[in-house]
């Protein structure tokens, strides 16, 4: 139950949340390195796959003829397609679905008087580099030929975001739907286009999940203390007593976690040395509780001088660099504190380079 607040990387004091205007436009998810703030985007246009249709035939058991199609996708690998004697429309479909990872066949009618079925090719990455092409006809006797038109039914299309509404405004392009690290640390995936409507996304820390992991903390001390408290009792009825009843062990560790929980931490710098100050105090019976309002107030800053980090150091080991040059990441049960205003002193002589 410590793991999320003893991390000093990626725990529930890194956690990020996001509140997005229109859901039904977009979809944003924040990593910890998301920076809090505002942003105001638009989705000009959503990513389409390009689609190509063959010549139509009576009907999807006719036979296509012989011969060898090579269909390829953007710079992807070619697919070659042979095609033998008897191979009906529905038969390539299931030839070319089977053959080729990069674009998928269909069967469709599209309701003419004499030719109205015909396959329908749909390239299985969306965005303009992913255009279908296919080259080769078939053999369907006579002089007869069976092929795939060069105009698209559908052109392939990146999906396009702008932020801002400026003169200058920065649009951004994806072959995909999804827009990765666009802003740092956020993960967007465009749902519907409208260039018209601004989309604002407000991004924060996300508080709660720093509270409910103190609670899950509390619960799990108390989970102990409770085990332990419930099998150390003496039943004059039965006249039998629990398993730790007069274990010197148990009633070690009962003494060792309520020492460590009630301790003052040793960093004078810090705002919080006590759990008590942040709202964890002791009950009568040994356990913990917790006063969620008074930790809330602290991490929603109304608090005076008090926030996140003043919070976290209470449980973790926290680095703060004065510079950009050197960047804390993690520490481990040996890392050892500097003294009160002599912090540890780091010179970069030399930046790693390539061969």
């Amino acid at each position: 139950s410590m793991s999320r607040l003893l991390r000093s990387a990626n725990s529930s004091f890194d956690a990020m949340q996001t509140v997005v205007s229109d859901e039904e436009a977009i979809e944003v998810s924040a990593s910890s390195s998301a920076a809090p703030g505002t942003y105001v985007v638009r989705v000009n246009q959503l990513a389409q796959a390009h689609q190509l249709k063959s010549d139509g035939l009576t009907r999807d058991s006719d036979l296509v003829g012989t011969g060898t199609l090579t269909i390829q996708v953007g710079n992807r690998a070619e697919s070659e397609i042979v095609v033998d004697s008897g191979t009906t429309l529905d038969g390539l479909a299931d030839l070319i679905n089977s053959q080729s990872d990069d674009v998928l066949a269909s069967v469709v009618d599209d309701g003419s008087d004499t030719t109205p079925v015909r396959l329908l090719l749909t390239s299985r990455h969306s965005g303009e580099a992913n255009d279908i092409t296919i080259t080769g006809d078939l053999d369907l006797g006579g002089g007869d030929t069976f092929g795939f038109d060069t105009d698209s039914v559908q052109e392939g299309r990146d999906a396009q975001i702008q932020i801002g509404s400026g003169v200058g405004a920065i649009v951004i392009s994806s072959e995909s739907n999804q827009f990765d690290n666009m802003l740092p640390g956020l993960s967007i995936d465009a749902l519907s286009a409208d260039p018209t409507k601004e989309i604002t996304i407000n991004v924060s820390q996300d508080t709660s999940s720093i509270v409910e992991a103190v609670q899950t903390f509390v619960d799990g001390y108390n989970g102990v203390i409770g085990f332990i408290n419930e099998n150390s009792q003496f039943d004059p009825d039965t006249e039998t007593g629990g398993i730790f009843l007069g274990d010197r062990t148990a009633v070690s560790v009962v003494s060792t976690l309520q020492s460590a929980v009630g301790s003052v931490l040793a960093d004078e710098s810090a705002k919080f040395k006590t759990l008590s100050s942040i709202g964890i105090s002791f009950t009568d019976s040994g356990t913990l509780t917790l006063n969620r309002s008074t930790l809330e107030d602290i991490l929603e800053g109304r608090t005076q001088d008090a926030g996140i980090r003043d919070v976290q150091k209470l449980f973790a080991i926290v680095g703060e660099s004065d510079t950009a040059g050197v960047e804390y990441i993690l520490g481990t049960n040996d890392t050892q504190a500097s003294p009160p205003g002599a912090p540890y002193q780091v010179e970069i002589s030399r930046a790693a380079s390539a061969a």
